[in-house]
């Protein structure tokens, strides 16, 4: 898998992209959100662990460009959990991203 979704400006106060551009973002990122979804429907019923965590790693990034980074630090620790012992090439960045969050789930970053 590697389709990554843009990641929109205009998603969060004082973005450069100005006011309006967040509901353009959403737009965008729904469908994105949604086949996200099916993606990690499609890799339970399968039983398959690699692309699950292939899955969540993409949620998390659209969940980030949604301004919801609780939902997203949870789908990256569960990609992590799943890709943990793997070549996966999401490995080192996942690490990162979950890294970045507080215990409460807070980011140090955004």
């Amino acid at each position: 898998m590697s389709w990554r979704p843009a990641r929109p400006t205009g998603t969060r106060a004082g973005d450069p992209a100005g006011p309006g551009a967040g509901a353009a973002a959403r737009g965008r990122l729904d469908p994105a959100r949604e086949a996200c979804g099916a993606l990690l429907r499609e890799a339970a019923e399968r039983g398959d662990a690699y692309g699950r965590g292939l899955a969540e790693y993409e949620y998390g990034h659209v969940l980030r460009a949604l301004g919801e980074a609780g939902a997203a630090l949870r789908h990256w620790r569960g990609a992590l959990t799943a890709l943990e012992g793997t070549d996966a090439p999401v490995l080192h960045e996942l690490r990162s991203l979950t890294q970045e969050f507080s215990p409460d789930g807070r980011s140090a970053r955004w």
